[in-house]
């Protein structure tokens, strides 16, 4: 092995391993964001909004998947949307 074929195998090992990394943290922030929204907590909102980023920077690895990452923009302008609206409601309410 040579030095260009050392260096092209240790770029794909770490693209492969860290699409892995990337997409179990943007599933643990998804399902997080979710589950505090569930619970009413506005605080999940921001918690969407970074697992949105993550996805999208899984979607960018590799060959881009632009349906994928419109899909997500489309999810965190909706997260920004919900995390203005709610924090109006509760000023409302105090």
């Amino acid at each position: 092995m040579n030095a260009s074929q050392i260096l092209d195998f240790t770029v794909s090992f770490a693209e492969a391993h860290s699409i892995g990394i990337v997409s179990f943290v943007a599933l643990v922030l998804s399902l997080a964001g979710n589950t505090l929204i569930n619970f009413r907590k506005r605080v999940g909102f921001p918690v969407w909004i970074a697992s949105n980023v993550a996805w999208i920077a899984v979607n960018l690895m590799g060959t881009p998947n632009w349906s994928q990452i419109a899909m997500f923009v489309v999810y965190m302008a909706l997260n920004v949307h919900g995390w203005i609206s709610w924090g109006r409601k509760s000023r409302d309410r105090d």
